[in-house]
């Protein structure tokens, strides 16, 4: 919709949006090959939206466990703590959608940090663990983004706003790993 057409509508595009970037990116990562040693992992929970906490939620232990027996049976002759290894020196990367600047509500976004449409994907960072980016993961992810001339918003949630969360915490706190939160701007 829109006057040139120019706008998508539709349900759960929050999701599928996410969804669809990360496997094609996946696939595209697949596809070229690789010498590397390294295990990727692209993860899609369901029930996000009634709070992940079903068995197969991503607040639940089905996760964290498929990652274990993954890399239990990669590396049968490694030490015991091999997984926790792998983890620690890991980066979870939570795609979520982002809350583009709405042309009738821009008081609700910090005056530097207002997600624009089309403009490039959104690094968002909440000082209350609601989203999972830090110094470090903030650092990482620009980086990645100069090397490959992707340009990169930066969304910090307004201090009077309530903020919404991503799987990102959720995860983390389980696999005690390094995480970020990105994601596309969206009007919402």
């Amino acid at each position: 919709f829109g006057l040139n057409d120019e706008f998508i509508s539709a349900p759960r595009i929050d999701n599928l949006y996410s969804v669809f970037a990360s496997v094609e990116a996946f696939l595209e990562l697949t596809q070229k090959g690789s010498d590397s040693a390294d295990i990727s992992i692209l993860s899609v929970f369901d029930h996000e939206e009634i709070g992940s906490q079903t068995y197969v939620g991503a607040d639940s232990n089905f996760g964290p466990a498929v990652y274990k027996r993954i890399v239990t049976a990669l590396t049968p002759d490694a030490p015991s703590d091999i997984f926790e290894t792998i983890i620690a020196r890991s980066l979870l990367v939570s795609a979520d959608m982002a809350h583009a600047l709405h042309p009738n509500f821009q008081g609700n976004h910090q005056q530097n940090h207002r997600p624009i449409m089309n403009k490039g994907p959104v690094l968002k960072v909440n000082c209350n663990g609601r989203y999972t980016t830090d110094g470090v993961s903030g650092a990482v992810i620009k980086s990645v983004a100069k090397r490959h001339d992707v340009p990169l918003q930066e969304f910090i949630v307004h201090n009077e706003s309530p903020c919404g969360s991503t799987i990102g915490p959720l995860l983390a706190s389980k696999l005690g790993c390094l995480s970020v939160d990105i994601g596309a701007p969206q009007l919402g």
